[in-house]
Formats: structure tokens, sequence, C-alpha cells
């Protein structure tokens, strides 16, 4: 079964009545390696003692392979184009580039092992610390 059918909008709805073969299994498990290099390869652009306006979403960053994978994922993408280069980012729609942030941060949170910092992570514990300790 080729992997277009799984990207094919009529059966995007509808149960497939076979399970991917072993080479769909392996573009996928080949295409996660090569996302979780991404991601493991980022650096932590966050300061060490990060200020309010570092937490801003002007300052989310996801690389830009992941990002076009989310939005893809999530069907934000209003164009089929997928001749972009790689380090252009998939055109989306505000609501999923809102949700793909949200869920890349969290993505790339648990496959660092929380060693690289996300906004989403940081801003919980930095409210506490203010309620706590105000000075």
């Amino acid at each position: 079964m080729p992997f277009s059918q799984y990207t094919d909008e009529t059966t995007v709805n509808e149960p497939h009545s076979q399970q991917p073969d072993h080479q769909t299994c392996q573009e996928l498990f080949n295409a996660a390696m090569f996302l979780r290099g991404v991601v493991l390869s980022m650096d932590n652009s966050l300061p060490p003692v990060p200020l309010a306006a570092d937490l801003s979403p002007e300052n989310i960053t996801a690389p830009v392979p992941l990002y076009n994978f989310m939005v893809w994922l999530l069907g934000g993408c209003s164009d089929a184009d997928t001749n972009i280069s790689i380090s252009q980012r998939a055109p989306a729609t505000d609501s999923c580039h809102r949700h793909a942030m949200s869920l890349l941060q969290d993505i790339i949170h648990c496959a660092s092992n929380g060693c690289i910092r996300t906004c989403k992570h940081l801003a919980l514990p930095l409210t506490v610390r203010h309620f706590i300790d105000p000075e």
C-alpha cells in the first residue's frame, strides 16, 4: 500500500481496512528519526534567567522541518504544495500556527528530556516564583 494513500483527502476520515506495510512503517520511522535529530541538534536559545519579554510568542522558535510536519499533520496548511525548501515554513492558518507551536514546545521538551527549555515550560515556574518571592 503506497504512503500516498494516507495523504489522499478522500480517505482522511475513512478507516483503513489494511495496515501499513513494512515499507510505509520504515518511511515513518525514518521521518521520526530525522525530526528527532533536528530537535536534539537545537540550541537552548533562552538565557539562563529568562525575563518576561523572553517568553513572548514572538520569541518561540521551532525547527522548520518539525514545524512543517506539525502543520501538515494538523491540516492547517491550505496549500498542498510540498515543493517548499527545507528552510521555508509551510503556510498555516493562525489557529493552526498557535496549536502547532504549543504542541511543538511539548515535543521539544519531551524529546530532549527537558534539556531544551521552552517558553511554555518556563512560564508557570516563573509565575509561581514571582508570587512566592516577589523581591
